[in-house]
């Protein structure tokens, strides 16, 4: 009886598989479609990406994109078998090529719900173009503030989209404490005007009025060390100012004991103030010498060239860049020692910390770029070109940089800087 019960059921299993394959075919794991790797998933735009898998010869395309960026879809990569580098079974190997955002899904349009996901750091296009980018104050890696000719705009999401959040005349600088206090400085004829906002752009309030006595004078930069007072300088007479409580006074009444009325009369190009104690004055006249003023105690540092822009410091390690020559102080600005000379000019520079600094450098008839440096200045390399940008009066000259990420805005663009 068992013999004959085990018969018949092993007859119906036979059956079963033949139907079974017949009709769906079954296919060799060998010939089927895999995505196995996608590697490195951490890539700079222009890197050989690297994919392995099976049968990869029956990829004919696949699409770059960002899931919640529709804008940035709309310029979506297609990636065809002509982009590809290389194209067997096991192996395609492409570039990854010019996108907009840092997180990157790759479809794989063979493939029904396969996609691979890149994280793309480096130097980045921004999908958003502006009139002409004129400033740039990041706050940290989400939040940054710009200005774009006449109005100002506000980023929270990583740089990526642009909020106006001021439009109100004739905007010359800007300069924001922290996320929430900022003041926006404008021109109308012979009066500047600042308004201060604290509640991170969504009103502002004009607070002071400056009227000049020169033509042609705006507030050509400011800075503020607390929500009640600030400093700014202005073109036109280059003379410096305090705004204490709203209230404006001439910098020889604020610092009366500093004994530099001749300085002052010759005017103060730019500046920066570490705290109110402390701070360094840069002389309209590129001969004049670094004015670094402690507690109301003057030391003059003399340089073989100028500089038209301050030194910039992280505690006790200050940096400062004058004509092809980067210098570095260790003792809070008192004592500086060349570093480095650049071979060609460069038109500005950031760091990021006490070693790792960018300095942007425009050449004639060719693209401009960027060195960076990880040794706190003493080595120089160069990062990134930008090949697609002709040369320019001071592109990227607009630049800022947090610990982490960055911004350069060359012209009508925008770049976003990934460590």
């Amino acid at each position: 009886m068992k013999i004959k019960f085990i018969i018949p059921l092993l007859s119906f299993l036979v059956l079963s598989c033949s139907t079974k394959d017949s009709d769906e075919d079954i296919v060799d794991p060998k010939n089927r479609l895999t995505i196995n790797n996608v590697s490195p998933s951490r890539v700079k735009i222009g890197d050989t990406i690297t994919i392995s898998g099976n049968r990869l010869d029956l990829i004919k395309e696949m699409m770059f994109f960002n899931e919640n960026q529709t804008h940035i879809n709309d310029q979506a990569f297609d990636a065809s078998k002509s982009y590809f580098i290389t194209h067997t079974e096991e192996e395609i190997t492409l570039v990854m090529p010019w996108f907009y955002h840092e997180n990157v899904t790759i479809d794989f349009m063979n493939l029904d719900n396969t996609t691979w996901d890149l994280e793309v750091y480096g130097m980045m296009p921004i999908f958003h173009e502006f009139e002409s980018i004129q400033q740039i104050k990041l706050i940290d890696e989400n939040v940054a503030y710009l200005r774009n000719a006449n109005n100002v705009y506000k980023s929270v999401d990583g740089f990526h989209n642009w909020d106006l959040i001021f439009d109100n005349g004739i905007v010359t600088d800007f300069f924001f404490l922290d996320e929430n206090n900022g003041w926006v400085a404008t021109v109308d004829g012979s009066f500047s005007h600042i308004y201060y906002t604290e509640d991170a752009g969504d009103s502002f309030e004009l607070i002071s009025t400056y009227t000049y006595t020169v033509s042609n004078s705006q507030i050509r930069k400011m800075q503020f060390t607390s929500k009640n007072k600030g400093y700014f300088v202005t073109t036109g007479n280059n003379q410096m100012y305090s705004i204490e409580n709203n209230e404006i006074t001439h910098i020889n009444e604020r610092f009366p004991n500093l004994g530099l009325d001749e300085l002052f009369s010759i005017g103060i190009f730019d500046f920066n103030f570490i705290n109110d104690d402390l701070f360094y004055l840069i002389p309209n006249d590129l001969s004049d010498p670094l004015v670094r003023v402690s507690n109301e105690t003057t030391t003059l540092n003399y340089f073989e060239f100028g500089a038209y822009t301050p030194p910039q410091f992280f505690g006790n390690t200050g940096f400062y860049l004058t004509h092809q020559d980067m210098y570095k102080s260790v003792d809070n600005g008192l004592t500086w020692e060349k570093m480095n000379t650049f071979e060609n000019y460069p038109q500005s520079f950031n760091f990021m910390n006490n070693q790792h600094g960018f300095v942007y450098i425009e050449e004639a008839g060719a693209p401009p770029y960027i060195f960076q440096s990880f040794d706190g200045g003493t080595t120089w390399e160069k990062y990134y070109t930008f090949t697609r940008y002709a040369t320019s009066n001071h592109l990227g000259k607009y630049h800022d940089l947090s610990e982490t990420n960055g911004l350069f805005g060359m012209g009508r663009s925008l770049f976003k800087l990934i460590e």
